[in-house]
């Protein structure tokens, strides 16, 4: 989460948004090879995407541990091939 003085955004209240970067699978169908990464909207002002939950301290920092396991995974799968 990030505020741009460039964009004249002064605070992340404004547009909160926090986005999970992680390598796309190698067994992935259907995407473009113009990337090897995959980019996920993890929270949307105070929603939770995946969940639909408002988000607090408790249920952001569950979803980030979610998103660093599916990150753990895939990259432990991307090795074993």
């Amino acid at each position: 989460m990030f505020s741009n003085q460039r964009l004249n955004i002064p605070s992340v209240e404004e547009c909160p948004m926090l986005i999970g970067i992680m390598r796309r699978s190698a067994g992935e169908n259907g995407w473009s090879f113009t990337s090897e990464y995959e980019f996920k909207s993890l929270l949307n002002g105070d929603t939770l995407l995946r969940t639909q939950e408002k988000s607090t301290r408790k249920t952001l920092l569950r979803e980030l541990i979610i998103f660093k396991e599916k990150c753990d995974d895939n990259e432990q799968a991307l090795v074993n091939l």
